[in-house]
């Protein structure tokens, strides 16, 4: 009976830790560089309609987006299969990672030129049609930072995914 009690008891303690920073994650994060709102010309799209648009992340139980539009009220759940036709969005994949421990020895490595982190700080790694993306989780700011040293890339959370 005893070791039914811990067991029930870890497997909640694991559950509660790990559904907490997935409901963190979850929602529409708009991209800062260096200050100020991401757009198109700052990846580069000097021309056209997509040089003045914004950049957003979305995160799902399931997948991750990244789309660019021109305000947060264009990335819905509704609206997101009509953005990726439009190739205005492109969907991926991503992970959490609780602890640097959990992390296979390559990507600890990315990771551990940033140290020290901050308690309760984590992870995620994404890939995102074939691009691979790292951010941390800064719980004090409540923003997602990236692994950059030359540019201040964060992830401002703006609303739900609706």
């Amino acid at each position: 009976m005893k070791a039914h009690v811990i067991a029930i008891l870890l497997l909640f303690i694991t559950i509660n830790t790990f559904s907490q920073n997935s409901t963190k994650v979850l929602g529409v994060w708009q991209a800062k560089l260096n200050g100020k709102f991401m757009t198109g010309v700052d990846a580069g799209i000097t021309t056209g309609p997509f040089s003045s648009k914004f950049f957003f992340y979305v995160f799902t139980k399931d997948k991750m987006y990244v789309a660019i539009c021109s305000n947060k009220t264009s990335v819905t759940s509704a609206n997101m299969k009509n953005l990726i036709a439009k190739e205005e969005a492109m969907d991926g994949t991503y992970s959490v990672y609780n602890s640097m421990d959990l992390m296979s020895e390559e990507l600890r490595l990315e990771y551990e030129a940033w140290n020290p982190f901050e308690d309760k700080t984590f992870f995620i790694t994404a890939l995102v049609q074939g691009s691979p993306m790292s951010f941390y989780y800064e719980v004090t700011s409540n923003k997602f930072m990236g692994l950059s040293k030359e540019t201040n890339m964060q992830l401002i959370k703006v609303g739900e995914y609706k």
